[in-house]
């Protein structure tokens, strides 16, 4: 008898579940008539209720290649197994814990973009791993090529559409933040927009520094961990030349911090550091050359690292006396401590690594048949040290595949293992080095000519990295809501669906009124369960923040009457 009514519960729980549909009021993605501009896709879905699991059920409607299928615990999930130039349609249902199927959702239409910018009979990106164990894997964004692909070159994500973007704009600095959103110069603007294209923020450019129209900037736009922005910007002002009557017109380098709500928080104007003896130096054909050439900066948040390429100098500013309190390399009067003389020339990037030393990617002088340009690393002169060492010096003839001088841009920069991601500029030639001094990847970067019916050099102004297109991202839900003697237990299950670790904060509002009940990390691809015990039969909203991304997920749970 037992058996028998065991087998009718189920029957019954089993036909409430199929009549259970996925939350109108959630949001599914990608939606019918979304076009993507990526092939590494976050699907997302409501939950439903009574379902342990879900199946995701994807077809190429194009060229009707075989399902993609994947069973997952959480309402997020992420495919990158994708095609550019294809219509999609996918679906999911819930699966119980007994082993049933609930109903499909509705179907969802969606479309992978194409773009010239990933057609590789265009554009190319040829990749190749020299060492699987030493080199890293993740993403390579190319600001010039409008690009993101993979370390063997197949493109994952293109540039998408903005207002007033056309082929002729030049697009500088492109980055992914490690919020998932991206940061670039477009034109002259400094703009944040996520992977679709959607602008978040975009610099004022306004004159506030400069006094001009308009800010003008250029090279070097970064969102820092505080949520500020940097951006590089120009200066033009009449400097009388010495022991004469005539003045000229000089290009001073501008560094500005904007706050989210697009104030100046701090800025720095190289006008007020570089005196005659730097300017007025070098002579050429008519007259004096006063060019400086800032073209890069980063922080630490205490000092800001500012590149010269034209009197081939780095700064180290004191963000608090806005100061410049050490210099390095390039020649002039300096009122400063100064080291590294000789170390480097036209160089590109300032860059302090993680054990404090400084590295730059050295342009050199191209017109010297016994020089070649390379990555230079020297020592600070700092807690003490009076001289800077030269750490490492690469030269970039290291093969036979290019002659290993780069007239102009290039970057570099520290990966998480610590090897460097070196962008050889003119060479168009990307590299990842350890500090042994060992090539363990390296892609050539290369454009169709029509024309002349041939590849030809496709140099990057800059080359950044990401692990991937989705950093931090999460999901909760509410795995358990008990009330029993009085007391309300509550088990919010929160997944990690992004690739890197994060923290969670956990909060539960009633009325109006908020109480912190703690925080959790978690590894990507794993969930973790909070627990909350709770006196009362009210409702309450659970809000998930990630510490990282700062989004909030919030979790709606219903008290018992």
């Amino acid at each position: 008898m037992k058996n028998i009514r065991t087998q009718v519960l189920k029957k019954v729980i089993f036909f409430l579940l199929m009549m259970c549909t996925f939350d109108s009021v959630g949001q599914y993605f990608p939606s019918t008539n979304d076009t993507l501009n990526y092939s590494s896709v976050l699907f997302q879905f409501p939950w439903v209720e009574g379902a342990q699991q879900y199946e995701v059920l994807i077809q190429n409607e194009t060229k009707k290649t075989g399902d993609i299928v994947q069973i997952i615990e959480a309402n997020k999930t992420v495919i990158n197994s994708l095609e550019f130039g294809c219509d999609y349609s996918w679906k999911v249902r819930g699966l119980t814990s007994l082993g049933e199927k609930l109903t499909w959702s509705s179907v969802q239409k969606f479309s992978v973009g194409w773009s010239d910018l990933i057609d590789i009979e265009k554009n190319r990106y040829l990749g190749k791993k020299m060492s699987r164990d030493l080199a890293t894997r993740g993403l390579l964004f190319f600001d010039y090529g409008r690009v993101g692909v993979n370390r063997a070159g197949v493109p994952s994500w293109y540039f998408p559409e903005m207002d007033s973007l056309t082929s002729e704009t030049i697009i500088r600095d492109l980055k992914m933040t490690d919020l998932g959103t991206f940061t670039a110069l477009v034109g002259n603007s400094a703009i944040e927009f996520d992977r679709d294209g959607n602008k978040i923020w975009e610099a004022p450019n306004d004159g506030q520094v400069n006094g001009e129209v308009q800010e003008n900037y250029h090279h070097e736009f970064t969102k820092l961990p505080s949520g500020n922005y940097l951006v590089l910007g120009l200066d033009h002002v009449m400097r009388k030349v010495p022991n004469g009557l005539d003045s000229v017109l000089v290009e001073f380098g501008t560094v500005i911090e904007y706050s989210p709500k697009g104030e100046v928080v701090w800025s720095w104007n190289s006008n007020d550091y570089f005196i005659d003896a730097d300017l007025f130096s070098r002579t050429r054909a008519n007259g004096f050359d006063v060019r400086t050439h800032m073209n890069a900066a980063s922080t630490d948040g205490e000092h800001v690292f500012v590149g010269f390429r034209d009197i081939s100098r780095i700064v180290v500013i004191d963000k608090k006396k806005r100061k410049v309190v050490e210099s390095y390399g390039g020649y002039g009067v300096f009122q400063e401590p100064h080291a590294a003389t000789g170390f480097f020339r036209r160089q590109h990037a300032a860059v302090q690594l993680e054990d404090g030393n400084m590295a730059v990617f050295n342009n050199d002088s191209i017109m010297d048949p016994k020089v070649v340009s390379s990555v230079v690393i020297f020592s600070r002169i700092k807690d003490g040290a009076e001289e800077s060492m030269k750490l490492f010096d690469f030269a970039m003839d290291f093969d036979t595949l290019t002659e290993g001088k780069s007239a102009k841009t290039g970057n570099l920069l520290e990966l998480e293992n610590g090897n460097l991601l070196v962008n050889m500029g003119d060479l168009n030639r990307a590299i990842e080095l350890t500090r042994d001094g060992e090539v363990v990847w390296s892609m050539f970067m290369e454009k169709y000519d029509t024309l002349r019916n041939t590849w030809r050099a496709f140099p990057q102004y800059r080359v950044s990295h990401a692990n991937t297109l989705y950093p931090y991202e999460f999901t909760a839900k509410v795995e358990s809501n008990t009330y029993s003697r009085r007391k309300r237990s509550i088990v919010i299950r929160v997944f990690n669906i992004g690739d890197k670790p994060d923290m969670y904060s956990i909060s539960l509002e009633k009325k109006n009124k908020s109480m912190d009940v703690g925080e959790i990390t978690i590894l990507p691809g794993f969930y973790e369960d909070f627990r909350v015990q709770l006196k009362g039969k009210s409702e309450l909203t659970a809000v998930v923040k990630s510490i990282n991304s700062s989004r909030n997920e919030e979790v709606i749970v219903y008290g018992f009457h």
